[in-house]
């Protein structure tokens, strides 16, 4: 991913591929209050599909940390597929 607006795409696309080769949908995104998961038009695709953004409190690591693993999960089985 170049820039940052590139974002709203890519996850459009991973909830596509999830749709398509598990035929199940994504029903929360967690993140860290990252600026380009709080866009207007991310916070519209989440509304219109029913996905929950959960954030997680500032200046608590250990909560960040579970949020990255989670994430490196995730792509390694995106890889794997």
């Amino acid at each position: 991913m170049k820039n940052r607006s590139e974002a709203i795409s890519h996850f459009q696309t991973f909830c596509n591929e999830i749709k398509n080769q598990f035929g199940m949908s994504v029903h929360t995104l967690r993140s860290d209050k990252v600026k380009e998961f709080l866009t207007l038009s991310f916070m519209h695709f989440m509304f219109d599909t029913g996905i929950s953004h959960q954030t997680s409190c500032p200046y608590t690591s250990q909560q960040n940390m579970v949020i990255e693993r989670k994430n490196h999960h995730l792509l390694e089985i995106h890889k794997l597929c």
